[in-house]
């Protein structure tokens, strides 16, 4: 446990566990202090690393050379889907509001990472600077899952889904699944799992 979370820490991490396929687990937790009517508590909050670098490889693209830069909300990414092809930009308009539905249900607060031609819409949890999945638009449509992230916040929704869309829900891949209202609706029941375990 850590009072910060240096960048190059956070880097090793997800370098570690991207050459070990994910067999060595580490989780950076960071603990911060607040006084609360008179007690001091610790809030833990566990770090992600930026597996976008994986995901991209994996979809056939590569990440920005540049660094992105992080906008809170979905209106930078809502802004992108106009020039995406045609055929391309129904499915992501479907994501859009499926995020935006999240966060007005209080189940995500949804940030816009903004790189060189490609937009990526982070649905995370509340309080948290993680997500269960990105959206991606590189010029088309990409759902990429984090299963570190399911099996600690939605064990039992991460069971269906792994039944229903076998070899889907991975680290740093991007769901090959059809986008549809029944994956849709597992995911976000995921969501309802992680804020239901922390009421």
């Amino acid at each position: 446990m850590l009072d910060e979370a240096p960048a190059d820490l956070v880097d090793l991490v997800g370098y570690l566990q991207d050459v070990t396929s994910d067999r060595l687990a580490l989780d950076l937790v960071v603990v911060t202090a607040y006084e609360v009517a008179g007690h001091r508590i610790l809030v833990p909050q566990l770090i992600e690393p930026d597996r976008s670098q994986l995901t991209a490889e994996l979809a056939g693209t590569s990440k920005p050379t540049t660094a992105s830069e992080i906008v809170r909300g979905s209106d930078a990414f809502a802004a992108t889907i106009e020039p995406v092809p045609t055929d391309q930009q129904a499915t992501l308009r479907r994501l859009l509001e499926w995020a935006r539905e999240l966060e007005r249900d209080g189940l995500a607060s949804l940030y816009t990472s903004i790189g060189k031609g490609r937009w990526v819409l982070n649905p995370r949890l509340p309080g948290q600077s993680r997500g269960m999945v990105s959206i991606w638009n590189d010029k088309g449509p990409y759902l990429s899952p984090y299963r570190s992230v399911f099996d600690q916040e939605a064990p039992t929704t991460l069971a269906k889904l792994d039944a229903a869309a076998p070899n889907e829900i991975g680290r740093g891949n991007y769901i090959k699944a059809e986008y549809d209202e029944s994956l849709l609706t597992l995911l976000r029941d995921a969501y309802l799992e992680a804020k239901d375990r922390r009421a």
